[in-house]
Formats: C-alpha cells, sequence, structure tokens
C-alpha cells in the first residue's frame, strides 16, 4: 500500500500538465453557476472572527506550539 500512491505520483507528475488539460476540457460548468466551493484537505485557513490572535497568544503562554497561519 505504500509504495502505490509514490508510483502513481511519479507517473502523474511525468504527464501532469496534459492529464489537468484533459480533466480542465471534460468539466461542464453550467451557465447559472455563479460560486466555485474547493475541499483542501490538511490546509489550515484562519476563520473569520475565530478571536485567532488571542488564542495563539494564549497558547504560546501555556508553552505549546502554535499552527499559525501565514500569507
Amino acid at each position: 500500500m505504500d509504495r502505490l500512491p509514490k508510483r502513481l505520483s511519479e507517473r502523474w507528475e511525468e504527464q501532469r500538465q496534459d492529464f489537468e488539460s484533459q480533466l480542465r476540457d471534460q468539466a461542464i460548468v453550467p451557465e447559472e453557476a455563479v460560486a466555485v466551493a474547493v475541499s483542501l484537505d490538511g490546509i489550515l485557513v484562519p476563520m473569520r472572527d475565530g478571536e485567532g490572535v488571542t488564542k495563539r497568544a494564549r497558547t504560546r503562554e501555556q508553552g505549546r506550539q502554535t499552527n499559525d497561519y501565514r500569507r
């Protein structure tokens, strides 16, 4: 199970631009579409009104590591 993703990734990267172009060409976007939603697993983004600065400061004061979002 460990080898399959690595071998697939190698093949994908060799032809990534062609594969991505083919995928885009097959996408059908309805004319009434007004928004796009994307899911990025493992990506940390700030939450609006989430008091992130205060929470990170409190976490640092406790001697714990923070996962600061960097722009």
